[in-house]
């Protein structure tokens, strides 16, 4: 008889996919009634959404590994900045290009709220804005979902726990119009810390993909009013390219070192491999479906 661990993460995932979505209902609510700006309210809301969480697993497995290790806060090689930059930057720009086909087939128009926001603000309300939009969630949402989550199913087949954790961060990020953005986004992260061995390489990764996703919004509308706009997207086609050629060869050139390393798997270690807690819980299936009935809610103008 299989005896599964427990495994509190799927249900925390569940918990912070309730709060997020019922807190967006009524942000607008909240923020009146806190008497705080929006980028404010999203920097507490992801303080409770994931700094707590966050905390609450790091100290629940406290006597089985150490809060560095399971958060994978190891030491960052400089080395590996050169691929986290490309990674990201190919990914963002694949993300887009998806982004905008799935806006013409399902004819979804962008809200335009963020650029007008932001150019309205002076240097020190963008450079909170930058760290609400940008740095924050980049740090904390991988702290929890390649450090934390990851961490939880460390003995678990690797390539299980990374779409496992995908799928996750999908279902917390996504909308009919922005649903394979972050499933890649997150696929490419979670490579990047198993490549480096460190969160830092997935925060920084996440971090350079708001930002360019950022500026995408708020000079969106200046590029297709521009002249020079197919230049502009030639040159951006351009850099995606040599951002994909050269993470391919750099994720090549590891998995063939990797490869070589890389040792048979004993009946004993694939025997407490199943022991551990599956990352596809009830908790995580009830979260795809809430997801499902949200977006449906969507289509039918019944969630706001």
């Amino acid at each position: 008889m299989v005896v599964r661990q427990k495994n509190p993460v799927g249900t925390v995932t569940l918990i912070i996919f309730a709060v997020l979505n019922i807190t967006g209902l009524f942000s607008d609510k909240i923020t009146a009634f806190l008497g705080i700006d929006s980028y404010s309210f999203y920097f507490l809301l992801y303080i409770v959404c994931f700094l707590i969480p966050i905390v609450f697993l790091a100290l629940y497995n406290r006597k089985s590994i150490k809060i560095t290790g399971y958060l994978k806060l190891k030491n960052f090689k400089l080395r590996y900045l050169p691929v986290c930059i490309s990674a990201s930057v190919a990914a963002t720009f694949f993300s887009m290009l998806i982004n905008a086909g799935i806006s013409a087939l399902f004819k979804i128009e962008s809200s335009g709220k963020l650029p007008s926001a932001i150019g309205e603000l002076e240097f020190g309300g963008i450079l909170s804005v930058a760290v609400a939009i940008v740095v924050l969630p980049a740090i904390l949402e991988e702290l929890y979902f390649r450090g934390a989550y990851c961490s939880q199913y460390s003995e678990f087949p690797r390539i299980e726990v990374i779409l496992a954790a995908a799928i996750s961060f999908t279902v917390l990020h996504g909308s009919l119009q922005n649903l394979v953005s972050p499933f890649i986004c997150s696929i490419v992260y979670s490579l990047l810390v198993y490549l480096s061995g460190s969160v830092w390489a997935a925060i920084i990764a996440h971090a350079v993909n708001n930002m360019l996703a950022v500026t995408a919004a708020y000079y969106a509308d200046i590029i297709a009013k521009s002249e020079l706009k197919w230049i502009i997207f030639v040159t951006l086609l351009l850099i995606f390219f040599i951002s994909l050629y050269f993470t391919l060869r750099f994720f090549e050139k590891h998995y063939l070192k990797s490869k070589k390393k890389r040792k048979g798997v004993s009946l004993k270690e694939a025997k407490r491999s199943r022991n551990r807690a599956t990352p596809f819980t009830k908790s995580f299936f009830l979260l795809i479906a809430l997801f499902i009935l949200k977006t449906v809610l969507e289509l039918t103008g019944l969630w706001a």
